[in-house]
């Protein structure tokens, strides 16, 4: 698994332009965002919380638009199968590689717009937590539409899963509800923790599973 890990993160680092895309696009969405709000004479802290969810949403699915298409086009995932290699220790491994270089880094940038858009530091924590949890269950999610669609467009694959996107919405728009009241969100921290744990390794087989089905 180590080495499958290397050579995505080699991957990745050496296409800079996918890695970067997504967090460039993040942070011109944020730094807009206030500059469009001040126009109506609005408070951007009460309004951040509702366009980080879209904002998020939106980064995640260009983060993992095309992750399987190259190795798919390439013969890469081809390869494996021949060579008896486990495609679900690589589907995985690619996961695994855009949570810590993709989640990770979006989580910390969403801190930092927070504190610039006058969001109470108090919050900042669970702020990172429920962000970073539900961009891995965004990640599983489109992983898997990816998989779906990967030889019939993108867009199929979206459609296709996006009835299970919407209570990863649902449950990152309550909690950020209830950190604006200043309410506990621990129940959707564990719940989205539990359920990320569950999904990783369950969604990457089920990909694995479609990718080899369209090599077939």
């Amino acid at each position: 698994m180590i080495k499958y890990l290397s050579q995505e993160q080699t991957k990745l680092i050496y296409k800079s332009r996918a890695w970067l895309t997504p967090l460039i696009l993040f942070a011109l969405i944020m730094i807009a965002f206030p500059l469009s709000i001040d126009l109506f004479g609005k408070q951007t802290s009460d309004l951040f919380m509702i366009i980080i969810v879209i904002s998020l949403l939106l980064t995640n699915y260009l983060a993992i638009d095309d992750i399987l298409l190259e190795d798919y086009e390439d013969g890469s995932f081809e390869q494996f199968l021949t060579q008896n290699r486990s495609l679900f220790s690589s589907v995985l491994a690619k996961l695994i590689i855009l949570i810590i270089y993709k989640a990770l880094p979006l989580s910390l940038l969403t801190i930092l717009f927070a504190s610039v858009n006058n969001v109470d530091a108090f919050i900042f924590l669970d702020l990172f937590l429920i962000s970073f949890f539900c961009q891995i269950l965004f990640l599983n999610i489109f992983l898997f539409g990816s998989a779906l669609g990967i030889n019939k467009g993108g867009l199929l694959g979206l459609i296709v899963v996006m009835p299970l996107v919407f209570p990863v919405i649902i449950i990152f728009g309550q909690s950020l509800t209830l950190l604006q009241n200043n309410s506990s969100i621990d129940s959707f921290l564990l719940l989205s923790l539990g359920i990320s744990f569950l999904i990783t390794p369950m969604f990457s087989y089920l990909s694995s599973l479609i990718l080899k089905m369209h090599l077939e």
